[in-house]
């Protein structure tokens, strides 16, 4: 049997809120605050940080990355679009395209 994970919380807490939000508009149930505002779930998720020039020479001489979700500047994608184009002419396209509208949903 596997843990629920965080993701997975999140869905079930959503589904009951929308549940019992359909609820009171149908006036099924009345009077009663919503059970799933009641229910505080952990956020999991790792807050984005940005390569900032002094984080980038931070990590070039510690070799410590700062954040588990780190967002490159318009000037570093650059750098790297600018770097694939020479070193990697066949994936440039490709790289380029996810840079600029994202990667595919799962």
């Amino acid at each position: 049997m596997r843990p629920t994970g965080p993701a997975t919380i999140a869905r079930i807490r959503a589904t009951l809120r929308k549940a019992f939000n359909d609820a009171l508009a149908r006036k099924v149930v009345s009077g009663i605050p919503g059970p799933a505002t009641l229910v505080k779930t952990s956020n999991a998720r790792a807050k984005p940080i940005v390569w900032e020039p002094e984080r980038v020479e931070r990590w070039r001489a510690t070799g410590a990355v700062p954040g588990p979700v780190m967002v490159w500047t318009d000037d570093l994608l650059v750098q790297f679009l600018d770097y694939a184009a020479d070193h990697g002419p066949d994936l440039h396209p490709l790289l380029h395209f996810m840079a600029y509208r994202g990667t595919p949903p799962r």
